[in-house]
Parts: structure tokens; sequence; C-alpha cells
């Protein structure tokens, strides 16, 4: 369930950094398994559910909700790109959305501080 008081866009970061994390996994797995013979890469990707949920129009606390289900319960499937190299680029990737979306919450709380303040800076 969404915490009130994080709001919808902590909520919905949470999520995509949820997403993230499990990106992660996957690409260290295939490293893990780069040497196995017959090992296949993995990879798991959630464009359908966030095209679905950008296509919503009701931004509310049952709608975060319906998206952290539709997140946790992707899994990885067979396809993903081949080779270590591919592999350590997808963990870089990975490494810049997770930044991206720390500073967007970092900003957040900032602004909720500063309401909390009444505009003066603490």
């Amino acid at each position: 369930m969404p915490s009130p008081l994080f709001g919808i866009t902590a909520n919905t970061a949470r999520i995509g950094m949820d997403a993230l994390a499990m990106r992660q996994l996957v690409a260290a797995q295939n490293i893990a398994h780069a040497n196995l013979p017959g090992a296949r890469p993995l990879q798991v990707s959630f464009a359908s559910q966030l095209k679905a949920a950008a296509a919503s129009a009701e931004r509310d606390g049952q709608w975060v909700q319906q998206l952290a289900e539709s997140v946790a319960n992707v899994a990885p499937t067979s396809g993903g790109r081949a080779g270590l190299d591919a592999q350590v680029v997808e963990l870089n990737e990975v490494g810049v959305h997770y930044q991206a979306l720390a500073r967007a919450v970092g900003r957040h709380f900032s602004m909720l501080s500063l309401a909390i303040n009444e505009g003066k800076r603490s």
C-alpha cells in the first residue's frame, strides 16, 4: 500500500528502483553464467507495464499499487543481450537510471522539507 507521506512521486520512484534492482540482478546472473555451456542470457522488460500505466488517466494510490504489483510479477525471459560487454553496458544503464531516480526522490523530499519549514531553509 502506498504511503500517503511520500506521495505518488516517491512511491512511483520506489517502484522504478525495485524494477532497476531486478534488471541489475538479471544482468549479474548473466555475467555469472556467461562461461557455462548452453547458458542463455536472460532479460527483464517492464515496457508493457509502464506503457499501460502511462496511458491511465488516474494517478492515485490504487494506480501506484497496481503498478507495483505488475512490476513485481515480471519474470526474466530468454533472449537478453549476449556477451559480457553487453551485460556490463546493461549494469551501467541501470546505474545511471537509478541515480536519476534517486535525484528525483531527493528533490521531492527537499520540496517537502521546504514546505514544512514554511519556505525557510534549515
